[in-house]
């Protein structure tokens, strides 16, 4: 048999959750000094800077950044900032060179052990996501044999055309009511609210949410948290971008080059925060698929394929609140007053996005350091705070991509050991389509069909029938046959007589 119809080719995107894991990353820290009486806090930010995808593995690095805010028998606070770097590898059967991959770290957990001395270990047990963007090919079928008819359906198929990273600094200055002695910690997340794709422009707009906790210059020295929130404007220069591109993007603060400078006078305190964006570009274009074949000479052979493809429909960025309280063990200390809140992070269990309302689950981790007065001591707990939210969203699709930040976190205590905690996430959300698509993707010539017995057919069609299922039957013209039966409207509204004739040219002359 022979190929009776040619060939080109159009590709369509198709994003796929692959799979997660757990990675434990340990750290042994020396703190600089000796006189350590008690770890108050730890916090830690993850990323993963770069991946290699090989046939059936993925190899993946990052850095991860921890704090220390730990006291000193002689009562001051100090802290110890350490970053390392990491490696880890993933496989399953769906990598292969041309793979593009998301990988998400989710921080599950964040622990301390005392080794020797002012040596400690830290360990984070991270959980990463592993999603695939990967560009399929489709057959697209058309044929210039007058002989075989094909029916065609003209759809949107979007391509993912490119994958980039740009990096800024954005500046955030802390005005403070009392000289700082020590900066203890700087924490800062970035946000996208907004992606606008102009023709070889991108601009993305957002919020940069920085923390920082310094000791005061006192005789007794105090606890002081304070929060900015700086908006951002970024425009990027690309030549694959054009207006109605889709743009999918996500930023994260590169955590070990966070750079803190205090003035003269110890009462002004700029933060530099370094910011990185990846994006992902999506272009559409229209695509003439074929859905169904058929020759009035010959049977064909059908090969057809069904197709998976995604479509980002929408972006949308809400803020939830965080609202709980817990009480505390009888064996800890009591508290008096509440110094401040550090080291908050999420641990995301659970999304669920059904008739476009996402439904999350997870917990809310913080350090509480507090003053007890009976013994004129500053301790800190670890505690945990379940918080969920339900976001019903404009944007109608059936899958969905969430990234949650902490955004602002606080503590009231009441009765001594009972804290209330509360506080705002601000997600960042992407709402996908998944189409489902079926192709004609090749046909061959088969055997000859025998010619007619009669020059008139009739034909009973059911109700639903088209004409071209009807001119499919009997091999004929689809335009013919409505001609013929001119009084018929399709879809076929019930059973329908349909009557077909061998139109012959006769030369009168």
């Amino acid at each position: 048999m022979e190929n009776s119809a040619s060939q080109t080719k159009a590709e369509a995107v198709r994003e796929l959750k692959v799979g997660a894991k757990q990675e434990n990353l340990e750290f042994l820290v020396t703190l600089p000094e000796e006189n350590i009486s008690k770890i108050l806090s730890a916090s830690a930010s993850v990323v993963v800077e770069k991946y290699e995808a090989l046939l059936g593995e993925l190899s993946f690095n990052g850095q991860a950044c921890i704090n220390i805010v730990y006291m000193l028998e002689d009562g001051n606070v100090s802290n110890y900032k350490v970053c390392q770097d990491f490696s880890g590898k993933f496989e399953n059967l769906s990598f292969d060179p041309s793979s593009i991959v998301k990988i998400l770290p989710n921080v599950l957990d964040i622990s301390i052990e005392n080794a020797n001395g002012n040596s400690i270990k830290v360990k984070i047990t991270l959980e990463n996501t592993y999603t695939i963007i990967k560009n399929q090919e489709i057959a697209l079928l058309t044929s210039e044999d007058e002989n075989i008819y094909v029916k065609q359906a003209e759809t949107k198929l979007f391509e993912h055309k490119k994958r980039n990273c740009v990096g800024f600094e954005q500046s955030s200055v802390f005005e403070t009511k009392f000289p700082v002695n020590r900066i203890l910690n700087t924490t800062s997340c970035s946000i996208i609210n907004k992606v606008t794709p102009l023709d070889g422009i991108v601009v993305f707009e957002g919020d940069i949410i920085t923390k920082i906790l310094y000791s005061t210059q006192e005789e007794r020295p105090v606890l002081v948290s304070l929060l900015n929130k700086d908006s951002f404007r970024e425009e990027v220069e690309d030549e694959s971008i054009n207006k109605d591109s889709i743009v999918m993007a996500n930023s994260f603060v590169v955590g070990r080059e966070i750079d803190e400078n205090i003035d003269a006078e110890n009462k002004t305190v700029e933060v530099t925060v370094p910011v990185k964006i990846c994006y992902d570009v999506f272009n559409g274009e229209s695509a003439v698929i074929a859905v169904d074949a058929y020759s009035t000479q010959n049977e064909l052979n059908l090969t057809t394929e069904a197709f998976l493809s995604n479509e980002i429909v929408g972006m949308e960025t809400f803020d939830s609140k965080i609202d709980g309280s817990i009480s505390l063990d009888e064996q800890a200390l009591r508290i008096d007053k509440i110094l401040a809140v550090d080291g908050a992070y999420l641990t995301k269990n659970e999304t669920v996005f059904e008739n476009g309302e996402v439904q999350t689950k997870g917990i809310v981790h913080l350090n509480i350091i507090y003053l007890n007065d009976e013994q004129e001591k500053v301790d800190s707990v670890s505690i945990e705070i379940p918080y969920n939210y339900n976001e019903k969203l404009a944007t109608e699709g059936t899958s969905i991509e969430t990234v949650d930040n902490v955004i602002e976190i606080d503590a009231v205590v009441k009765r001594g050991r009972d804290v209330y905690v509360d506080g705002k996430i601000r997600t960042q959300a992407y709402i996908l389509k998944e189409v489902e698509n079926a192709v004609v993707s090749s046909a061959e010539i088969g055997k000859a069909i025998p010619e007619r017995d009669g020059a008139l057919e009739i034909y009973f069609a059911s109700e639903g029938k088209t004409f071209w299922d009807v001119a499919k039957d009997l091999k004929v013209d689809e335009e013919v046959l409505k001609q013929q039966n001119s009084e018929i409207v399709e879809p076929f509204e019930k059973d329908e007589k349909i009557i077909y004739f061998e139109q012959v040219n006769i030369d009168v002359e």
